[in-house]
């Protein structure tokens, strides 16, 4: 992850989906005007699964984040 000295802003943003239940994706903003996000499902706490996505906006780095989550989901049923 970048460095706190690197990040303008942080915040929450929760969505429900019909796949895993709640999505809980972490989001920031870097000075350099990037956004970074990781998103995880709410109820994996013993063993999160996360997906990490970089974007020019908010909204294309949460949706980033939350595709590569559902790839590393579906990755982790098939095992």
């Amino acid at each position: 992850m970048d460095t706190l000295a690197n990040l303008v802003e942080a915040r929450i943003v929760k969505i429900r989906e019909r796949i895993g239940g709640t999505i809980i994706t972490d989001l920031y903003k870097c000075k350099d005007g990037r956004f970074v996000a990781y998103s995880s499902y709410a109820r994996d706490k013993a063993e999160r699964i996360v997906g990490k996505a970089d974007g020019k906006n908010e909204e294309e780095a949460v949706r980033l984040s939350r595709n590569e989550l559902k790839i590393e989901w579906k990755k982790q049923k098939k095992t």
